[in-house]
């Protein structure tokens, strides 16, 4: 998004054109960010309908933001004048909320600006309309820049990053995808839905997911007050009687409603962006899915529940015979129509199994489960998402269901191609992926038989890929221009040899571009193949400058959510690159992807992740290569490559075994240079000898501080507010704070849009900051509607050093690695959080949290020792623990038992007189303590 934004230099206007809640303020405040010209800033409201109102307030913004020094001007022609001295090169004008000035003098004036205001001016305008612009004009010109509501909308990775990074509160996959297709990347609906949830148990965010587009007060309250209570009635009516039609034409609604007039109504619907959706036919419609629910309600209240049902049932005859198959057979199920509903299924059921939409998801459970049709769509909707095994069983229950028909032999057919990747033995098959499989499993080029390849887009794919497994990375990629440029090559075929190109040139250090990676995402979950957006997105994040590891991470964890073996594993090898690529150890990774692709029978990918793991094990040459760890992973790794017949394997274990001689013969057999990837894909391997660079490290427990390797920052260049904003920041290590929760922390007397405005201030303020005195960029993450420290990819905070200890100390089953997390815990606590604030607000129940975790971790860590038969850690424990809540009961007895036992009777007399002092204090009794 913030990529599409940023074309608005090469346009004099861009317009982002969404619906209420869709995100708009939120991308124009992210963009104004990142953006290193100076912005302006200037939100329109409905008071600002008057042309020397709107002056005043783009003069006042403008001069600000240029630093220009300019009278209060008289009319437009009096600001240009003004703007006329500025000498910079670009500026940027931001205009939110530009509906607010429809059919005013105001909006005539800010076209007027268009044409008048130097070329380094560029305005781009968040609105809800488009503005009556001659827009033709703009268009045919090239001086039009337009984002819409489906730019803005969220993906489903994208909800999956929302709610683990900025809210804090990860989804499981089921629920994760049930949300993301009821809202449809509604920001709205994401945030409605967290604000309604948050805290509460999972059986009730599930319950509150079923309910988010049909019975949520908060989603039916806000699009009461923000979509429909402005819209002239005309209009509403016609959506509350429409809303029974999946699909939406001129045609079908006249025919629906008796009368004409639809197709102008269309058009001033989806002028004014109410969650109209264009679909692929020219001039049809679809309602956003929250909205239709919505207006669902609604006709059920004003016409009763029996004739909602009888208008479904009319819906369902006009999109039957309109050929909308999939919408018919919803609004038949709407209407209660079973009979119909068979037998449409009965009758084109082919069809309707060949398009596994989200439409299945909305079908009630009995008549998705059982008829085969559905069924069959539902299986190939599984192996689209990489669920290979779910997809299988689907396919045989069709195929069972089908009985002898003909139908049944496709189930079969598609059965076979999903067993041969789900069985790690061979599997006979026809399919055109069966050379590929083999492939992967043994000998990459035994796949490039003429007899096996014919010269179909499919087969050219095949034999690239038989290239790529077996390093010929320039041949491969050549062929893989050739498939995308083949006329009959299926979409899947097409971005299948799109990513593996990309993976090709990030194999040889060519890191690959990531917008076209992340459009392919985007494309590809569009089109219902969520696996293959899964894999664009990894390849993004490896790709990108430095590699995205905690997203690597993430989309790592979704595939094993999910159960994509394949997905899992290939998003583990190019973890493995992306942490090599980064100065990272690269070996734990890959020895978990090795021993993932050799369950799944692909002894060419898991000799390649073995070469990574070798190049981790020795650090490629630099640590020595004769230890036993390191030479029984070059071992390993030259080995699986010479058994599996891949180059590149081999390549990988020559340099991590630093053989110069061997490294460059094959890398020549592979097209590529050695001390090119040497340098460019391996950087661990140059760096490791001087050890990796130290990432800065902030302190919030104790007293604050920052340091680099060359010692602890001052802060004096720091205005106070920002330094406060560090703080807090610090303070979540890593978690994104939302940015009202800052403004509140930082300017509570402020007005949101002041405060907001403080804050965008402050931001860029300390990403200058850091970047000049600690030398790293990308330190201060925008993070949705909030922003985050980089942590701990970029810089180590000791609040999330803590966490994570006291994390590994509770999952952990080792007693050994247990006592050790505890220890790292309670030697990162160096004090009370931020103590040096003072007794601040937005402080306070963190403080008192990370206080009873650490008295926590104390009073386990003694009961450890003392099990353990180690008194005096266990006293010191203890000692630790009271230094910081000399009120804990548990501690002081444990104190005294740990002094028992390690004979010395009068400290542990002391400890009982302490303890008795507090209890005196306190007006406690003293009950008996054990003498140990």
């Amino acid at each position: 998004m913030l990529l599409a934004l940023d074309r608005v230099r090469d346009h004099r206007l861009g317009l982002v054109l969404a619906p209420p809640g869709a995100g708009k303020t939120t991308a124009l405040a992210q963009y104004a960010n990142t953006v290193a010209a100076p912005v302006a800033w200037y939100r329109a409201e409905s008071t600002d309908g008057r042309a020397d109102t709107l002056i005043a307030y783009l003069a006042k913004a403008l001069s600000t933001a240029l630093a220009l020094p300019m009278d209060e001007p008289a009319d437009l022609e009096s600001l240009v004048a003004g703007l006329e001295g500025w000498p910079g090169d670009t500026a940027l004008l931001i205009v939110d909320d530009l509906h607010m000035l429809e059919g005013t003098a105001a909006e005539r004036e800010l076209e007027r600006l268009l044409d008048l205001a130097p070329p380094a001016l560029h305005v781009l305008a968040g609105s809800r309309r488009a503005p009556a612009f001659n827009l033709p004009r703009l268009r045919v010109s090239g001086d039009l820049l337009e984002v819409d509501g489906a730019d803005l909308r969220f993906r489903s990775w994208e909800v999956e990053q929302l709610f683990r990074s900025v809210y804090g509160e990860p989804l499981p996959p089921e629920e994760l995808a049930t949300l993301s297709r009821r809202t449809e990347g509604w920001a709205a609906g994401l945030q409605l839905f967290h604000l309604a949830t948050a805290g509460k148990p999972v059986d009730e965010r599930r319950e509150a997911v079923a309910l988010l587009s049909t019975r949520s007060r908060l989603v039916r309250g806000y699009l009461t007050r923000n979509v429909l209570e402005d819209m002239p009635e005309e209009l509403r009516e016609f959506l509350v009687e429409t809303s029974v039609l999946g699909r939406l034409t001129a045609e079908l609604c006249d025919q629906l409603r008796g009368r004409v007039g639809s197709q102008r109504l269309l058009e001033e619907i989806e002028r004014r962006q109410f969650f109209l959706i264009p679909l692929d036919d020219e001039d049809a419609y679809r309602m956003h899915e929250v909205l239709r629910s919505h207006l669902e309600a609604l006709l059920v209240g004003e016409v009763g529940a029996d004739e909602a049902l009888h208008r479904y049932g009319r819906a369902a005859v006009l999109l039957e015979e309109a050929g909308a198959l999939p919408e018919a057979l919803l609004a038949y199920c709407r209407a209660g129509q079973w009979a119909d509903a068979a037998r449409l299924l009965g009758d084109r059921g082919e069809r309707l199994g060949a398009d596994p939409g989200g439409w299945l998801e909305m079908l009630p459970a009995e008549l998705a489960e059982h008829d085969p049709w559905l069924v069959l769509a539902r299986a190939r909707r599984d192996a689209a998402d990489g669920r290979l095994l779910a997809a299988i069983s689907a396919y045989r229950q069709a195929e069972t269901t089908f009985g002898s028909s003909p139908p049944a032999e496709a189930c079969r057919r598609e059965r076979h191609a999903a067993a041969i990747w789900a069985d790690p033995s061979p599997v006979p098959t026809t399919h055109w992926s069966g050379p590929l499989r083999a492939a992967v499993r043994r000998e990459p080029l035994a796949a490039l038989s003429a007899d096996d390849q014919p010269p179909t887009a499919a087969g050219q794919l095949v034999a690239a890929l038989a290239r790529l497994l077996y390093g010929q990375l320039p041949e491969a990629r050549r062929e893989l221009a050739a498939v995308t440029a083949h006329a009959r090559a299926g979409i899947v075929v097409q971005a299948a040899a799109g990513l593996a190109s990309a993976a090709s040139l990030l194999l040889e250090g060519l890191a690959p571009a990531t917008p076209p990676l992340q459009q392919s995402a985007r494309r590809a979950e569009d089109r219902g193949l969520p696996w293959l957006a899964r894999q664009a997105r990894a390849l993004a994040a490896a790709a990108a400058q430095p590699p995205q590891l905690a997203e690597l991470a993430a989309i790592r964890v979704a595939c094993e959510a999910g159960d994509d073996a394949w997905g899992g594993a290939l998003v583990a090898l190019l973890l493995s690159v992306a942490q090599s690529r980064s100065g990272a150890d690269p070996q734990p990774c890959a020895e978990s992807a090795a021993g993932e692709f050799g369950r799944l029978g692909a002894g060419v990918l898991e000799a390649i992740a073995l070469g990574m793991a070798a190049v981790g094990a020795t650090r490629g040459g630099a640590t020595s290569s004769n230890d036993a760890t390191g030479r029984d992973a070059v071992t390993r790794a030259r080995t699986a490559g010479r058994v599996s017949g891949s180059r590149w394997a081999q390549l990988l274990a020559a340099l991590a075994a630093d053989a110069d001689g061997d490294a460059r013969v094959l890398a020549a057999e592979c097209g590529v240079s050695a001390p090119a990837v040497r340098a460019t894909l391996l950087p661990l391997v140059e760096t490791a000898a001087a050890g990796p660079r130290e990432l800065p490290s902030i302190r919030c427990l104790g007293s604050f501080s920052l340091r680099t390797s060359t010692g602890e920052v001052s802060l004096a260049g720091l205005k106070p507010r920002c330094q406060e904003l560090l703080r807090l920041l610090a303070a979540r290590a890593g978690r994104a704070v939302h940015r009202e929760e800052i403004v509140a922390a930082l300017w509570p007397e402020a007005e949101l849009t002041a405060g907001l405005h403080n804050l965008h201030t402050a931001v860029s303020a300390l990403r200058r900051f850091l970047d000049d005195t600690v030398g790293r960029e990308g330190l201060i993450v925008r993070a949705g509607t909030g922003y985050r420290l980089a942590a701990p990819d970029l810089v180590t905070v000791d609040v999330g050093t803590f966490a994570t200890a006291l994390h590994d100390a509770r999952v952990t089953e080792d007693g050994p690695a247990r006592e050790r997390a505890l220890h790292l815990a309670l030697e990162t606590y160096g004090g009370e959080l931020l103590a040096g604030d003072g007794p601040v607000e937005w402080l306070a129940r963190a403080r008192q949290a990370l206080r009873g975790e650490y008295v926590d971790a104390a009073v386990t860590l003694a009961r450890l020792h003392l099990a353990g038969g180690r008194p005096r850690e266990a006293a010191q424990a203890c000692h630790a623990g009271l230094r910081t809540d000399r009120y804990r009961d548990e501690l002081w007895r444990l104190l005294i038992e740990a002094l028992a036992r390690s004979d010395d009777p009068a400290a542990s007399a002391r400890a009982r007189r302490g303890y008795e002092s507090v209890l005196a204090e306190l007006g406690v009794p003293l009950d008996p303590v054990p003498a140990g």
